[in-house]
């Protein structure tokens, strides 16, 4: 085999390779696509750079310009995402926004300003309000022809209310975390709640009120922050609702919605809880019961 055989082998291998790696990772732009020998910015040829790494190559390297130019087709690849594909990403997936461009009820002038930033991270370029705004534009007008969303609708199998809680946070540290274990054993000997939430810095502990004086009792240090007079709205769901995109968002919208402000979240797979002044949780029970429990209103 010759030098030119070669390459021509190892340009195949390369292409073969990396339409593999490409159906992962790279958006690809149409099929097959005839080369002619020029490239523009945006459509970008990948190469097998290394056994590990890809070269994106604009024009092709040397060693393989001549074998492109002469060839009849090539994979051609384009890794940048329009304006257009990053607003349909980013509207689709948040139910409010749908439902705002679907019904015409938002000024586009402001979501264009408001979506910039998460707009630029996804096409990974500068773009113009005046950009945003036009393809917001017609994005609406092709959402309002659609058919309505077929998505499943979250229904909730309970929605609980727990009163009579306190919050306290402290720092993250390994005395901390020996007095906490040690006042749990006391507190769940008297079937008691608790609900913990460690972060990097932080460990918050939410118990009900009574258990309240025992657990700042069992403590070296000050706590940062104390909440007292809190209550919880607790929300199970169907393990199925898992793989469906915000549904934990819509629940926190709904209690954005009434102008409450949440203290604390907690969740596991399928359980989602939320922590709220005692005079905002009846409120936030109606608002999350009438929009996702199972006996909601009819409408």
């Amino acid at each position: 085999m010759n030098r030119a055989q070669r390459d021509e082998l190892e340009l195949g291998r390369a292409l073969a390779t990396v339409d593999e790696f490409a159906k992962d990772n790279i958006t690809r732009q149409g099929h097959w696509a005839s080369t002619n020998g020029t490239f523009s910015h945006d459509t970008i040829l990948l190469f097998q750079q290394s056994r590990t790494g890809y070269r994106c190559c604009v024009p092709p390297p040397k060693k393989y310009r001549k074998l492109l130019n002469n060839a009849n087709y090539c994979y051609i690849y384009n890794t940048m995402i329009r304006i257009s594909e990053a607003i349909e990403n980013i509207v689709t997936g948040h139910q409010a926004l749908r439902f705002g461009f679907y019904h015409r009820l938002l000024n586009l002038s402001q979501v264009a300003r408001f979506l910039r930033p998460s707009i630029e991270a996804q096409t990974r370029k500068e773009v113009t309000d005046a950009a945003i705004l036009m393809n917001l534009s017609r994005f609406q007008q092709r959402l309002a022809e659609m058919p309505t969303s077929t998505s499943e609708t979250l229904v909730l199998d309970k929605v609980n209310i727990q009163s009579g809680l306190c919050s306290v946070t402290l720092l993250k540290t390994s005395e901390s975390h020996r007095e906490l274990n040690r006042v749990f054993s006391r507190i769940q000997s008297r079937n008691g709640f608790v609900t913990v939430t460690e972060g990097m810095r932080e460990i918050t502990v939410i118990v009900e009120a009574g258990n309240l004086n025992l657990l700042l009792g069992s403590l070296s240090s000050k706590p940062s922050i104390v909440h007292r007079d809190l209550a919880s709205v607790g929300m199970n769901f169907n393990e199925r609702y898992l793989a469906i995109k915000g549904i934990l968002a819509q629940m926190l919208e709904e209690v954005a919605l009434q102008n409450i402000n949440v203290i604390e979240v907690a969740s596991t797979a399928t359980e989602f809880c939320v922590f709220l002044k005692e005079d905002d949780v009846q409120l936030a029970f109606d608002a999350i019961f009438n929009r996702f429990g199972k006996q909601r209103p009819q409408r």
